[in-house]
């Protein structure tokens, strides 16, 4: 009799692995992310001091323009953020929130994945929102469907934007300068972001390369 519970067990093992290989065949295979992932640099803290998981990096005073009596010139032209200034050539920094911290203070970065920023104490104050009003584009409302201030590839590169004058492919602006991991040279995107597909693409061209082909876009920082 001992061979009739060896039969069922037989069987249901076979069933097991039958139920198994259908599971299997059913779950999608893992082929990385499906979406570009949009995150959100936060160098302040609500109450308006530094957001303690960010080192700092050097603290330096900005004398600033003594004829405009600004340190700050204009909104940052590497992020459309509207807590973000370009102070001379630093771009961005970033302005505690309003009313919660002190307008002579910023925070400016290289790169969000850096975990770390350099401060600024300003010689002139940032424009209050009376003041802003009176400036054109001063703090406008953050627009995701703009471009993102960084950008971290498939291929391991991270990307931030190439400020001020540029050069062109078949009438593609090159966007974006990118970095290795460790910081060595790896190569530019050309042309805007294609948002097209829930993970987005970028045309990237490496460094020494003649031919840009189109790279998934993991993260996109703003």
């Amino acid at each position: 009799r001992w061979w009739v519970p060896a039969v069922v067990l037989a069987a249901l093992f076979s069933a097991g692995l039958v139920w198994g290989a259908r599971q299997a065949r059913a779950k999608p295979p893992d082929d990385g992310p499906r979406r570009t992932l949009l995150r959100l640099f936060v160098p302040w803290l609500p109450d308006g001091s530094l957001n303690p998981a960010l080192r700092v990096r050097t603290r330096l005073t900005l004398e600033g323009n003594p004829t405009t009596q600004t340190s700050c010139q204009v909104h940052s032209l590497a992020t459309t953020r509207p807590d973000a200034w370009r102070c001379v050539t630093a771009d961005p920094c970033f302005e505690p929130p309003l009313g919660r911290g002190d307008s002579t203070v910023v925070a400016c970065s290289n790169g969000p994945w850096l975990n770390e920023v350099v401060v600024l104490d300003l010689r002139y104050p940032l424009p209050d929102p009376q003041a802003c009003r009176e400036m054109p584009g001063c703090r406008p409302p953050l627009d995701l469907s703009r471009p993102p201030w960084a950008l971290e590839l498939a291929n391991g590169a991270r990307c931030t934007p190439l400020l001020g004058a540029s050069w062109f492919v078949a009438g593609l602006r090159a966007n974006w300068a990118c970095l290795d991991q460790d910081g060595g040279g790896r190569g530019i995107i050309i042309g805007d972001i294609d948002r097209d597909h829930d993970l987005w693409r970028a045309f990237f061209l490496p460094d020494g390369g003649y031919v840009a082909e189109q790279v998934d876009v993991l993260v996109a920082w703003y």
